[in-house]
C-alpha cells in the first residue's frame, strides 16, 4: 500500500491545524498540536488504528457465525494502552456478514475501561466494510479519553 497524494493530505492536515488553533488555546492544546504535527509533516500516519485499523479489520471468510478472532492493538500513536481487540461474528445472511467489536486491556493496570464495543457489516467477498461504529471510553490518571467513530 502506497500513499500517493500525500501533498494533499498535507495541506489538508495544515487547514485542519489552522482550524483546532483557532478553537483551542494553552500549553496543553500547543504540545497535542506540536506532537500532531510531528507525526503528520513527513507523512500521514498509518499505523493508527481508527485511520486503518477500522478500515482493514482482517477477517477469515471462514470464520463462522458466534466465532471470534483477537489481535493487539493501540489506539493512539500518543498513548502507550495496548487492547486486545475481539471481533466476533453475530450474524449472516442476504450477503452480509455483522459483527460485534469489543476489547479489553492487554498492558494497564492504572485505567479503568468503562466501554469498548462496536459493530460493523462486511458484505460476504470483500475484504473492506460497508460501516463500522465504535465507542471507547476508559479512564487514564484521572482523565477521561473518549472516543466515538463512525464510518
Amino acid at each position: 500500500m502506497t500513499i500517493e497524494n500525500e501533498e494533499l493530505l498535507l495541506n489538508q492536515w495544515q487547514q485542519i491545524r489552522s482550524s483546532l488553533q483557532a478553537d483551542y488555546k494553552g500549553f496543553f492544546a500547543e504540545d497535542y498540536l506540536a506532537q500532531l504535527d510531528g507525526r503528520m509533516s513527513h507523512c500521514p500516519p498509518t499505523d493508527n488504528y481508527f485511520y486503518l485499523g477500522l478500515l482493514f479489520l482482517e477477517v477469515s471468510e471462514s470464520l463462522g457465525v458466534k466465532q471470534s478472532r483477537n489481535r493487539q492493538i493501540m489506539l493512539s500513536d500518543f498513548d502507550d494502552i495496548c487492547f486486545t481487540e475481539r471481533l466476533t461474528c453475530e450474524h449472516k445472511g442476504s450477503g452480509q456478514v455483522y459483527f460485534s467489536i469489543t476489547g479489553e486491556f492487554t498492558n494497564q493496570h492504572d485505567c479503568l475501561l468503562n466501554k469498548f464495543y462496536g459493530r460493523t457489516q462486511i458484505r460476504e467477498e470483500c475484504i473492506l466494510p460497508e460501516w463500522v461504529q465504535l465507542e471507547v471510553d476508559y479512564v487514564k490518571e484521572d482523565i477521561n479519553i473518549y472516543i466515538g467513530n463512525t464510518n
